[in-house]
């Protein structure tokens, strides 16, 4: 669970100035780098081993 506002704006979601869901996209966006941080660290994965194997596409 995120709890971040969305394009539907339920009754008691967190509140934000942010137009349709760019605050829960950003807070996910957060959430999931936590979750690769955590796998990484846990799998020895460090920055210089991933960035040899990730797909260049810039």
């Amino acid at each position: 669970m995120i709890p971040a506002a969305t394009k539907y704006r339920r009754p008691g979601e967190a509140a934000s100035i942010q137009p349709l869901s760019s605050l829960f996209d950003q807070a996910t966006h957060i959430a999931l780098d936590v979750v690769a941080l955590r796998l990484a660290g846990l799998l020895s994965v460090y920055n210089e081993t991933a960035r040899k194997a990730h797909a260049n596409t810039e």
